[in-house]
């Protein structure tokens, strides 16, 4: 038989009392005010599998999937509820937001194996910058006593709040700030963070005395299980605890979808069963990757900012000529081909420079380049910044027929989660 499984590295839970009448939907809506990488309407009852159990003795129905815990849950205690002249950050990544809502502590960082940090960086940079990033790089705390939030750099990723390097002390922050994070002595992206005051309260939830535990989990991997129907789940599990080199007992657990409008009252949940909602592990919108169409894995990768974010592209003259202001250098592609870079020695080493602006990226010819450049077939010029698209293709030489380098254009390509 088959069924679906996803693997599951880090989560954490919230113990709460409700009212009975409380409906399922009523949760995600209050949940999401602290966590909004929840979009779901409705969230999924997961009850734990027991390891003398048979995959015939799980009552499994279309929709049903296993969940594999590959570390223990870590409680968390819900921030208090924001009130009308509470101060809270918005976060402002591409095309992201986040808001601090009630939290005082925030962790920005991306995740690992044992934790979920509240700004998750993987919507900022891309799949091929993460290397650069520590799990933990950056806290913010909200001092009681000067009513004012700080930043405080964590882990070794360079970080830059404005125009200040962060190091071993505090910044305050008290309007809208820039931060960039940096990597291989580059920019691999930015956010703004913005001080806010609260207008409105938050929406509460009527209490009582049903127990209930909220997890949410960063899903690392799905995949379809084929199994007998006679395998035992302690074999499944021994199995999986293998593959994913988990030290320690491992939990598998059935997750079924449960109505939105279901009350909490209705749902007779059994001892050990909790109910669960998977965090949107997106990456980054406002990536921009240029692929060498002749030896594909060669790939550019640049991300935008909130401001507008230019990038150069050129071709050293030399292998041992590193530019530092070439984004985009295209002398392996350009030699690939059996072309001579030395002509470029002589003249301009920049082609064309390339933008993010108002959600969208834009090429236009540099004012000291002799090289022509194409989007598909039309010749870019320096007065006029031409939109790029997923699949356009851009080509450096003297006419698109006649090239030096190529590249496929792919806006906003997303990694795994």
């Amino acid at each position: 038989m088959a069924i679906r499984l996803t693997a599951i590295h880090s989560s954490y839970h919230y113990p709460m009392k409700v009212s009975a009448q409380v409906t399922v939907e009523q949760v995600v809506r209050f949940l999401a005010q602290y966590e909004p990488r929840i979009e779901a309407r409705t969230l999924e009852i997961a009850r734990p599998a027991l390891t003398d159990q048979r995959l015939e003795d799980l009552d499994l129905q279309a929709g049903d999937r296993l969940l594999f815990f590959t570390h223990p849950s870590k409680a968390v205690v819900l921030p208090a509820i924001v009130r009308p002249g509470d101060k809270t950050l918005r976060f402002q990544m591409g095309e992201v937001e986040f808001e601090s809502r009630g939290k005082k502590m925030l962790l920005v960082g991306k995740p690992d194996a044992t934790n979920i940090p509240d700004i998750d960086l993987r919507y900022l940079v891309s799949p091929q910058a993460l290397e650069f990033l520590s799990p933990n790089c950056l806290w913010l705390a909200f001092d009681e006593f000067m009513r004012t939030w700080y930043v405080t750099k964590a882990g070794s990723t360079r970080v830059m709040v404005d125009e200040f390097e962060l190091g071993a002390d505090r910044i305050a922050l008290n309007e809208t700030h820039r931060i960039r994070f940096f990597g291989d002595n580059r920019t691999i992206g930015e956010m703004r963070v913005s001080v806010e005051t609260v207008r409105e309260q938050g929406m509460q939830i009527a209490g009582g005395n049903e127990h209930l535990e909220l997890r949410v989990g960063a899903e690392q991997a799905a995949q379809s299980l084929n199994a007998s129907s006679n395998v035992r789940i302690e074999q499944i599990a021994g199995q999986l605890s293998k593959y994913y080199r988990v030290q320690g007992d491992a939990q598998l657990h059935i997750a079924r979808l449960v109505a939105p409008q279901t009350p909490i009252g209705t749902l007779k949940m059994g001892e050990d069963s909790f109910l669960y909602a998977p965090l949107n592990l997106r990456q980054a919108h406002n990536i921009l990757a240029l692929r060498d169409v002749n030896q594909r894995d060669r790939v550019h990768v640049l991300a935008g900012g909130y401001t507008e974010t230019e990038y150069f592209i050129g071709c050293r003259a030399q292998v041992d000529m590193q530019s530092q202001d070439l984004s985009v250098d295209l002398y392996d592609s350009i030699t690939a081909q059996g072309n001579d870079p030395r002509p470029f020695q002589g003249i301009s080493p920049y082609f064309a420079r390339i933008s993010y602006r108002d959600q969208s990226w834009w090429i236009r010819l540099d004012e000291r380049a002799h090289l022509p450049v194409f989007v598909n077939s039309l010749r870019v010029s320096s007065a006029a910044p031409i939109q790029l698209t997923s699949g356009d293709v851009l080509s450096f030489g003297p006419s698109v027929t006649h090239f030096y380098a190529r590249l496929e254009v792919e806006v906003n390509p997303r990694g795994e989660g």
